[in-house]
């Protein structure tokens, strides 16, 4: 389960045991951060639109390690923002 925490703008994920709770419970991080993160901390470029998934939600990426994005299928840019990152399209990221 997934929280957002207003303190440090992001969600973080939880250990839910069915006790009560209230509305700032997710069962992703993907639907965590469609329903609270500011749509004004960033974007993709040409204010584009980032990839959904199947289900309309954006794509929520990440980087390995040594900093080689993963998670983003070819044609797409794992995009570096303040709070996360999201998949843009390479051809868009790149001028």
């Amino acid at each position: 389960m997934w929280y957002y925490d207003t303190t440090v703008y992001q969600c973080l994920a939880f250990r839910y045991e069915g006790c009560g709770g209230n509305k700032n419970r997710y069962n992703t991080i993907n639907e965590c951060w469609n329903s609270c993160v500011f749509q004004d901390f960033g974007g993709c470029s040409g204010m584009k639109t980032p990839l959904k998934d199947s289900k309309g939600e954006t794509v929520i990426c990440r980087t390995k390690g040594n900093g080689v994005p993963s998670e983003c299928p070819d044609g797409y840019k794992c995009n570096h923002l303040p709070f996360f990152s999201i998949c843009c399209e390479q051809k868009n990221e790149a001028r």
